[in-house]
């Protein structure tokens, strides 16, 4: 019976690490905000997924890696930064105001960070972007407009920026 427990404990645990193990990484560039380097953005998809236009048009599963890099940035600089990102990517007014309360839920969840903490941004068309800091899940961003922008202002804000991000996928074109 113990031997039985051990094999199915074994088993779930290796089902665990494989889960997050899944990850392949597109890409990757540094974000910086004045004469800071924030953090080391990297672009990652699920084994085997990897279409660029899909990628491009926010149709398929992703994942942003951030890798913060400054020794310490403060919770209001960390607020401010992704306010900036986000809002800068509606055109309309209106828009904006209308996304605000998804903005506002999303900046206020956002602590202060240290030099090698890890952040993802796991997007998915269907169930929006779950926001995971040192591995716990601490926001999930629901609404497709938000989403939209965070996945426009980080891979798709210039032509050099998407190709560092998919430097992987357009090299095997």
């Amino acid at each position: 019976m113990k031997i039985v427990i051990f094999a199915l404990l074994a088993l779930f645990f290796s089902f665990d690490l494989f889960a997050q193990d899944h990850w392949v990484k597109l890409g990757q560039m540094d974000v910086s905000q004045g004469y800071k380097t924030l953090y080391r953005l990297k672009l990652e998809t699920p084994k085997g997924v990897h279409n660029a236009d899909d990628i491009k048009r926010g149709m398929q599963v992703m994942r942003f890696h951030l890798t913060w890099l400054p020794p310490e940035v403060d919770a209001q600089e960390v607020k401010d930064h992704f306010k900036a990102l986000i809002t800068a990517e509606f055109d309309d007014p209106e828009d904006l105001k209308f996304n605000q309360i998804i903005i506002d839920k999303l900046i206020k969840k956002l602590p202060e960070t240290k030099r090698h903490d890890v952040w993802f941004f796991e997007y998915s068309p269907d169930a929006g972007t779950a926001v995971f800091v040192q591995n716990k899940k601490v926001h999930n961003i629901i609404g497709a407009e938000t989403n939209a922008a965070l996945h426009k202002a980080w891979l798709l804000s210039s032509p050099v920026a998407t190709a560092k991000l998919m430097k992987r996928l357009l090299k095997a074109q």
